[in-house]
């Protein structure tokens, strides 16, 4: 079940991922750093308020939906009649403000961010009902329209209206709008068994609150650099840092949230049939198989990093580029862990509240480093600063979580996991000296093929066990498939 639902939650992320990565190269190709920076900040602007007003709706859709029946029913309508007066409030705030002041907002006017905040909030919500349904290929097939409606709008408005920043944000909204709007007609049986209930309104906000300030803390810890950047340096060097930061940041999130959306669910499962200790045991697989995706990952991505600054980045972006990448992706993979890993124990121990100091340590580091490093170093501060910041934040949430919650570590696994790497980096260095996109395709092949390999050879986690039974599942099908091929 875990596998099954992690392949399709990996096509799920991972398709939209590819055409994400070909839009930025496009974006990079057809807007300046400056203009693509001022996108950025207000992307980021939008994506925090989003999180403030919605993800505590977020949390608790994931936290009391996992299940089936009239709960389920009654929890997401009630999300939804939440979202639907606040996104209405946050709606009139914006156009108020054009009205009264008409001063832009990061370039952008009020309004505009103020449907940008709406849309991500809605979608955010929408999908993660459909995750917790294990609707894996729901979940594919709505990725992939929502991602390909907003490089088509965008590219649209870019090219033949020639809108620049307007183009790639309106590109964002119709596209989250479009999600939203897919979900609920897909839901649209369950949504009208449902109704508002104020108790089940006040049993999201119990439990989502602190997560949602946990998400605040987190989006400020990791787009904060944005802000100062633009503030400190110029709209440019955020342009290019905002560029590097996506480009790392959705690679590895393409892995660890397919990874969450399929197996945190069903943790949360194994933890209400077995409790704490029936749930370690599946915290260990899921840890598995979160580092045996991410780890070679990150080695191949900072082996390849000059490789795919030439291909993917215009050119006015590709030196300073560069130059962070490798911080940038040690950086996330850092978020990542913590985020994935160590901060859901909080919540599948139904203590979310303890893991509040974490998200403010992160915050303050954030802070410190970044007023510390961007006037020294410019965006090679900011990314120094990122790897420091998460670092404390990862180590502080570790010590704090094995008081609640004592999580596994697979350290056989993690082990073989990190030999494969190696093995997989040495066969990639003799090739790192050529570059091209036809180039980068033969590396990641081979690298892919390597790490696979050593993964087969070395049976983690059962790897060959289950390749072999899938294997002969398919053979024994095939008798069958030939005699109804001859019947027909």
């Amino acid at each position: 079940m875990l596998l099954r639902n992690t392949i399709l939650f990996v096509l799920g992320q991972g398709l939209p991922a590819l055409i994400a990565f070909a839009s930025l190269s496009l974006y990079t190709r057809l807007v300046d750093p400056a203009v693509y920076g001022a996108y950025a900040v207000a992307f980021s602007a939008a994506m925090m308020g989003a999180a403030a007003l919605f993800g505590w709706m977020r949390a608790g859709i994931l936290r009391f939906t996992s299940g089936v029946g009239r709960s389920r029913q009654l929890m997401f309508a009630t999300a939804l009649y939440g979202y639907a007066g606040l996104a209405a409030a946050v709606l009139v705030l914006g156009v108020a403000y054009d009205i009264c002041i008409g001063r832009p907002l990061y370039g952008f006017p009020a309004t505009l961010l103020a449907l940008c905040l709406a849309a991500l909030g809605g979608s955010e919500i929408a999908l993660t009902f459909v995750r917790t349904s294990l609707r894996g290929g729901r979940n594919l097939w709505i990725n992939l329209v929502r991602a390909i409606v907003q490089v088509a709008v965008s590219l649209t408005l870019l090219l033949y209206a020639g809108w620049q920043g307007i183009a790639l944000l309106t590109g964002v909204i119709v596209a989250q709008a479009l999600c939203m709007a897919l979900v609920l007609t897909c839901h649209w049986r369950e949504i009208c068994l449902g109704r508002w209930s104020p108790v089940g309104a006040a049993r999201l906000w119990r439990f989502g609150w602190p997560t949602c300030i946990k998400s605040i803390a987190g989006f400020i810890e990791t787009m904060l650099d944005r802000f100062l950047l633009i503030a400190m340096v110029d709209a440019a060097a955020a342009g290019v840092y905002a560029v590097g930061y996506d480009l790392m940041s959705r690679s590895l999130f393409l892995l660890s949230g397919a990874v969450s959306m399929a197996g945190l669910p069903l943790v949360v499962r194994a933890i209400e049939r077995g409790g704490l200790h029936a749930g370690r045991a599946s915290m260990s697989r899921y840890c598995t198989l979160l580092l045996g995706l991410m780890l070679p990952a990150v080695c191949g991505l900072w082996l390849l990093r000059q490789n795919i600054g030439a291909v993917l980045v215009g050119e006015q972006y590709r030196t300073g580029l560069i130059e962070i990448l490798g911080l940038i992706v040690l950086a996330a993979l850092l978020g990542e862990m913590r985020s994935y890993y160590t901060d859901f124990a909080f919540e599948a121990a139904r203590q979310p509240k303890k893991q509040l100091p974490v998200p403010l340590i992160g915050v303050v580091a954030t802070v410190g480093f970044n007023l510390l490093l961007i006037p020294l170093l410019g965006i090679m501060g900011a990314a120094i600063a990122a790897v420091l910041s998460r670092t404390l934040s990862l180590v502080a949430s570790v010590v704090l979580v094995r008081r609640i919650f004592p999580l596994p570590f697979p350290a056989v696994s993690a082990a073989k996991v990190a030999a494969s790497c190696v093995v997989m980096c040495l066969t990639l260095w003799p090739t790192l000296p050529y570059l091209g996109w036809h180039f980068l395709i033969a590396q990641v092949l081979l690298g892919a093929g390597a790490y696979g390999a050593c993964v087969y050879a070395l049976n983690i986690d059962g790897a060959r066990r289950r390749l072999h039974a899938v294997a002969a599942r398919h053979l024994a099908r095939l008798p069958r498939l030939r005699r109804m091929g001859s019947i027909g």
